[in-house]
């Protein structure tokens, strides 16, 4: 069966005789990309399309990044400028590609109408967090993200985004790390788009039973800098096989991301589902167990209610972890959410394995 242009060997053996015939695989047929040559600012995004002919015509077309950081491509082929840079963009079907060259640049600087002007001079001031005594207010110093300039605002204070009012934190967390138990589907493609469009990590806990099938979208979450973890069910992370099963899950994630993993997640949380003797399996085997401190869209709650629950646990310090499921609805919150936190300065990381787990399990 020819999957794709390129060369074979077939091997034919009985006992310790055997036979090699070389295959050449050639697609009649070709593939072009419209535009092949894009220039955006950044924010921006545009629509690519793919023209196969030939045997190609009807087959699926890959779409793919060199620097999903600079520009990222979902899978119907729109592109979203995320950063100054370059990147090519390459349309790929059995094994044929053609590409095209994106060049992303600064967007155009907008007059900040939310700046206070009753503030005092801050040029000798540094730091993340710092308040500054206005003519009678407070205001807190913050970094604007991605653009090396400042600002100022006032906590409690409403200051509209986009078509979004948004009313500004009084605290500033240490870290904020963004979950979601995914089910690897478009939906999942469409979440770490809007991750990084706005310049922002996530972690995305998969079932180690939807693996199988799912590479382009998890080298689309990996590309675009994100965490993967492995959700396990209740009764698989209680069965006395939960570390096998997981090493078993991690060497397919090797061989799709070449990035394994050891954060872990138990469905419904760990908290009453996960007995002290797998926990302590678990941790000697060096995974991470992980948890949550909000939860964001439980089924029933709609996405302005998961932002107004998000919202507020971030307005704290310390470590927050949330976590969303991979619906729809998450996608409709981080619209709104990841602008807000971009522009307090507060930056959504992807959980790495040295990170302090947040486990509502007591090892003991």
């Amino acid at each position: 069966y020819a999957a794709g242009a390129g060369t074979a060997k077939i091997t034919a053996s009985v006992g310790s005789v055997s036979a090699a015939c070389d295959v050449r695989v050639v697609i009649d047929g070709g593939i072009t990309i419209t535009p092949n040559r894009v220039s955006l600012e950044t924010g921006n995004s545009k629509q690519l399309t793919a023209n196969a002919t030939g045997d190609l015509k009807g087959q699926k077309i890959t779409w793919r990044s060199s620097n999903p950081a600079v520009a990222s491509v979902d899978a119907a082929g729109k592109v979203r400028a995320n950063k100054e840079g370059s990147a090519e963009i390459t349309a790929e079907a059995l094994g044929v590609k053609a590409a095209c060259q994106v060049t992303v640049t600064g967007s155009k600087k907008q007059p900040d109408n939310n700046k206070p002007t009753n503030n005092k001079p801050n040029n000798n001031i540094t730091g993340t967090k710092r308040p500054i005594t206005g003519i009678g207010s407070t205001f807190l110093y913050m970094p604007r993200q991605n653009t090396g300039s400042t600002f100022l605002y006032m906590p409690g204070s409403t200051v509209t985004i986009s078509e979004f009012a948004y009313t500004m934190p009084k605290n500033v967390p240490d870290a904020v790390y963004l979950t979601i138990d995914s089910k690897l589907d478009d939906v999942t493609s469409s979440i770490a788009d809007t991750l990084s469009a706005n310049a922002m990590q996530a972690t995305f806990f998969v079932s180690i039973d939807n693996l199988y099938g799912a590479d382009d979208t998890l080298r689309h979450l990996t590309g675009n800098g994100n965490s993967v973890g492995l959700l396990l069910t209740p009764e698989q992370a209680n069965s006395g096989n939960a570390v096998a099963l997981l090493d078993q899950a991690n060497e397919q994630l090797s061989v799709i991301t070449g990035m394994p993993t050891r954060l872990v997640r138990i469905s419904g949380g760990s908290s009453g589902k996960l007995n002290r003797d797998a926990l302590h399996a678990l941790l000697n085997a060096g995974y991470r167990v992980w948890d949550w401190n909000t939860s964001a869209n439980e089924s029933s709650q709609a996405a302005d209610a998961s932002y107004r629950a998000v919202s507020k646990a971030i307005d704290t310090t310390g470590t927050v972890a949330v976590r969303f499921d991979g619906s729809v609805a998450t996608d409709t919150v981080f619209r709104q959410l990841l602008p807000y936190m971009k522009y307090c300065g507060i930056q959504a990381k992807a959980i790495q394995a040295s990170d302090n787990a947040v486990c509502n399990t007591a090892a003991g």
